[in-house]
């Protein structure tokens, strides 16, 4: 029986050796050269299309010429001073020309000069010119509308890639004046600029020197020997004729690599044949004896602890019958086992590794010596979205964000979900707060995409501080506190990422302080309202206030509004101080209007309030209990408070505007979806942003993008109110635009109440600075 098992095992080999050669080529020689072909294909195109783009970017570069008053000039009447002034050094460098050619209007050449890219100097090219354009008279354009370019190619000579455009005014109109031709030599400079890859070769020559079907095809790839491949594509020049060659070679490790694998693959089935020789002098102790000394084995390895051990399993007989149940048995018990320690090591909301996991990586990477960043973040205003759209979609928030977090992680970094909207990453090999810094801020741009829930699509953005082990601190504990402490300073400073610094830990401490103080400076009385007068741009009387908000700290002194908001923002106050600021409002509106000096009032709602269902009611009942008139009162919005839940903000401020209480859609212009808004709010009043008006006097670019933004204002029926405005000259651009109303320091900074009541109606207008 030995025999004959070694017999057949032989014959099998043979047969299979047998197989393996006659189909080696097939099988696994031609798979590479398919793929060498296939790429050499795609890098000849790659490279044919370059070379199209090199000339589409040449024509827009003499199109920067052609519409040129001072070229539009010179083509009429030449003058020298012209050629002095442009045609120089630094613009064939500047531009990578090597000719510009002027044609006048019946086509004689009045300007030719060249230039060498290489040795730095200018050349004669005026014979070569001429050739050019009597070799290919398409260059000449006298329609306004029409412009060429392609290749050009003279006997004996590397082609040429040319573009000419007729020259017209700088406004682009006519009548035409004459040609405008620039050209850049195909030299080895260009040509390996084209190239990109440094493996591969590139020539051009002129003649397709190719056979009729690989014209048509315009990509033929060859293989001369086994050691190169190459591909040669036709390029049809100025008048239509494929007379231009361009070569991509290249080695073939491609194909070395399928006759490795080959002998390779024959190698391993001798292998295999000697193995199935020796293991058919062991049949009968594996079918019997050796099975039962496994199990033993096994069963000694169970009884240690040692769960993924499992049964040998061969054939159909009893013995097998019962390996077959006992590691049916073995698998629930692991898989139960898995499961307890995956629960145990993950968060069951995300999925993502917990905190005790994290330790567990902390050591690991404390174990391995080198250098690592720890990274916390959370999202920005989460706390809202709970609160507004129920904890269910904040939950799919979280889920949606621990996914993109994955997805955008490097290799080897880890992320872990701390609790609430809290993640950590740590992010091996980082050795400067630069490189963290700039790690994570890579990842973070995951959240430039909305995150999908059921509720709506959510534009959710996070904050994030590192720290470094070990120049920061040597302990998980540490790191982590100092991490956080950056992350916390991250969202002081309204950035993505902030790196931590011996500076942070004290400006952490001094934000704690303002923290707990904030709590109750509103029962203690120390926020306190200023007004910015909004100011008739043509008779300046004051027409309205801005209010906003401000805070004396008994030990600090004045505190910014950009410290404390968005501290009040995080720790869930927004609500209770934009119900003061409201009342606070609302009742110094009633006074002057009780007075005899009815004024506007503006407001600022946060976008917690904004998705508050019960906000309308609350105004309605500010209204009602300081007595004043709705119309006095305006409610300022910006577009990051709507997009939180747009159709949220709609239903409520169409409640709002039911009241009679105006609406105004704050800082517009500086958020991309400005225009829908608009279309979707209802408005009575769009703020132009502050970065508008700024510099808009000497900058054309910018007027005319004002312009558009009132146009479109007063086309929608909507009133206009620029902010910013400090120069006499920003408000008479303003006036010019049909911009009525304004504020900012040429009028006047946020005031106390008492002084604002002297500049309104009645008291005179307001002049100024």
């Amino acid at each position: 029986m030995r025999l004959q098992v070694l017999l057949s095992l032989a014959c099998s080999g043979l047969i299979l050796m047998l197989t393996v050669w006659w189909g080696m080529p097939s099988l696994v020689i031609q798979p590479f050269d398919q793929q060498e072909i296939r790429g050499m294909d795609e890098d000849t195109r790659r490279v044919t299309s370059a070379v199209q783009s090199e000339l589409t970017n040449l024509s827009y570069a003499v199109l920067n010429w052609s519409d040129w008053d001072e070229t539009y000039a010179y083509a009429r009447r030449p003058d020298p001073a012209f050629i002095a002034a442009n045609v120089i050094d630094g613009t064939f460098e500047g531009q990578r020309l090597n000719l510009i050619m002027i044609l006048n209007r019946q086509g004689q050449l009045i300007s030719a000069h060249g230039f060498d890219l290489d040795s730095k100097r200018q050349i004669s090219v005026s014979a070569q010119g001429r050739a050019f354009l009597r070799q290919f008279p398409a260059l000449q354009v006298r329609d306004l509308s029409t412009h060429v370019e392609g290749i050009a190619a003279l006997p004996g000579q590397v082609p040429w890639l040319l573009a000419s455009r007729p020259i017209r005014t700088s406004d682009g109109t006519g009548p035409v004046t004459g040609t405008l031709v620039m050209g850049r030599l195909l030299s080895p400079t260009l040509l390996s600029d084209l190239k990109r890859d440094p493996h591969l070769r590139l020539t051009v020559q002129a003649g397709t020197g190719l056979p009729a079907s690989a014209a048509l095809a315009k990509v033929l790839v060859t293989t001369p020997d086994a050691s190169r491949i190459q591909g040669r594509s036709t390029l049809p020049d100025l008048s239509g004729r494929s007379s231009v060659t361009l070569t991509v070679a290249t080695d073939r490790p491609g194909h070395a690599n399928g006759v490795r694998a080959a002998r390779v693959l024959l190698a391993c089935v001798l292998t295999a044949v000697l193995l199935l020789t020796l293991l058919s002098m062991i049949l009968v102790e594996t079918l019997v004896l050796r099975p039962l000394a496994q199990y033993r084995g096994q069963v000694r390895h169970l009884m240690a602890g040692q769960l993924t051990q499992r049964f040998t399993v061969r054939g159909r007989n009893e013995l097998n019958a019962l390996g077959q149940a006992l590691n049916a048995l073995l698998d629930r018990t692991e898989h139960n086992q898995e499961q307890v320690q995956h629960q145990a090591t993950h968060d069951a909301l995300t999925g993502l590794p917990n905190r005790l996991h994290l330790h567990r990586e902390f050591q690991r990477l404390f174990d391995c010596n080198e250098p690592f960043a720890v990274a916390l973040l959370d999202l920005n205003n989460f706390k809202a979205i709970n609160d507004t759209l129920g904890h269910e979609v904040g939950d799919e928030v979280l889920r949606a964000a621990a996914t993109q977090l994955q997805a955008a992680l490097p290799r080897n970094a880890f992320c872990a979900r701390l609790g609430g909207d809290e993640f950590a990453l740590l992010l091996p090999g980082i050795v400067t707060s630069d490189q963290a810094v700039t790690q994570v801020s890579d990842i973070l741009a995951c959240f430039n995409q909305p995150l999908q829930t059921s509720a709506a699509s959510l534009h959710v953005k996070a904050s994030a501080g590192t720290t470094l082990w070990p120049s920061d601190a040597s302990t998980a504990s540490m790191l982590m506190r100092y991490a956080d402490l950056s992350m916390y300073r991250a969202k002081a400073l309204q950035c993505d990422v902030q790196p931590y610094s011996v500076v942070i830990s004290d400006a952490m401490e001094r934000r704690n302080s303002l923290e707990r103080d904030l709590h109750g400076a509103v029962t203690r009385g120390e926020l306190w309202l200023a007004y910015q007068p909004q100011v008739n741009l043509i008779t300046s009387e004051v027409v309205g206030c801005e209010a906003l908000v401000r805070w004396n700290h008994p030990q600090f002194g004045a505190v910014p509004p950009g410290t404390f908001i968005p501290i009040a923002e995080e720790r869930g106050l927004i609500h209770q101080m934009g119900t003061w600021i409201l009342r606070s409002a609302c009742a110094q509106a009633a006074e002057w209007a009780h007075s005899g000096r009815p004024t506007k009032v503006s407001v600022n709602v946060s976008a917690v309030q904004l998705q508050d269902p019960a906000f309308p009611d609350l105004v309605a009942q500010v209204l009602r209990d300081t007595g004043l008139s709705p119309s006095l009162l305006e409610l300022e919005v910006t577009e990051t408070a709507v997009l939180v839940d747009l159709q949220a903000a709609v239903q409520h401020l169409t409640r709002v505007r039911a009241l009679g209480v105006s609406v105004a859609l704050d800082d517009f212009g500086t958020g991309y979806a400005s225009l829908e808004l608009v279309r979707e709010l209802p408005l009575d009043y769009l703020k132009l942003d502050r970065s508008f008006v700024t510099d808009a006097v000497n900058d054309a670019r910018r007027q005319v993008i004002v312009s558009a933004v009132i146009q479109l204002a007063h086309s929608l029926g909507l009133d206009v109110i620029a902010e910013g405005v400090e120069h006499h000259a920003e408000r008479e651009l303003l006036l010019s635009f049909g911009c009525t109303v304004g504020q900012g320091y040429l009028f006047a900074r946020p005031l106390a109440a008492l002084d604002v009541a002297l500049l309104l109606p009645g008291t005179g207008s307001l002049r100024p600075a």
